[in-house]
Order: C-alpha cells, then sequence, then structure tokens
C-alpha cells in the first residue's frame, strides 16, 4: 500500500518540492507494519518516479523489509 503526495520537504539546509511516496509494507505471520519513504526533487518526471508503480517496485526491491 502506498500514497504519493506533491510537496515541500524541509531539511537544515533549506526546501525542496518534490513528490513523496509513503509505503506500508506488511509481511505474512508477523503483525507489525514497516513504513517507508521515498522523496524525489520535482522535475522528474513520472515514469521512474515515486508516481510508477513499477518504479517503486524496483525501488523497494533491494530491501528485505521482513528479514531473509
Amino acid at each position: 500500500m502506498y500514497l504519493v503526495q506533491r510537496g515541500t520537504l524541509g531539511l537544515s539546509h533549506g526546501e525542496h518540492q518534490g513528490l513523496s511516496t509513503v509505503m506500508l509494507v506488511t509481511c505474512p505471520d508477523d503483525r507489525r507494519s514497516r513504513l517507508g519513504i521515498w522523496f524525489v526533487p520535482e522535475g522528474e518526471g513520472i515514469s521512474g518516479s515515486p508516481e510508477d508503480e513499477s518504479a517503486i517496485r524496483a525501488f523497494i526491491a533491494p530491501f528485505h523489509f521482513c528479514g531473509n
């Protein structure tokens, strides 16, 4: 499950406009949920960005949210 939003990310060295995806990851046989956040600066386009579901799947593929 994921949610994509356009907005501003504020950091100590300034603010950045862009897209952020908040992802909720659930694992079989585990009641805990994991949360992931992906932010890209504005202008990256839809393909390969947090708005593209296939790009989201590729982005999270290297992570092992549910263990090995």
